[in-house]
C-alpha cells in the first residue's frame, strides 16, 4: 500500500506549507511493480521515494 501523494498541498518535516506538487509515477512490468515520487512543477525525480516490488509468478 502507498500512501496518496499530495498534488495540492505540500508540508515540510518542519509543519510548514510549501508551493509545489507532487506525486507518484507507477511503473507495471511482468515481475515488478516500481514507484518512482516526481515534483511536477520542477519536473524532477524525488530520489528518496523510489520503491520497487518484486512480483512472485507461480503456475496454478
Amino acid at each position: 500500500m502507498f500512501n496518496s501523494a499530495s498534488v495540492a498541498y505540500l508540508w515540510t518535516n518542519e509543519d510548514e506549507a510549501k508551493i509545489g506538487s507532487q506525486g507518484y509515477y507507477v511503473e507495471v512490468y511482468s515481475h515488478k511493480v516500481v514507484v518512482r515520487g516526481r515534483d511536477f512543477k520542477t519536473g524532477s525525480w524525488v530520489e528518496s521515494a523510489e520503491y520497487e516490488v518484486s512480483l512472485l509468478l507461480q503456475n496454478i
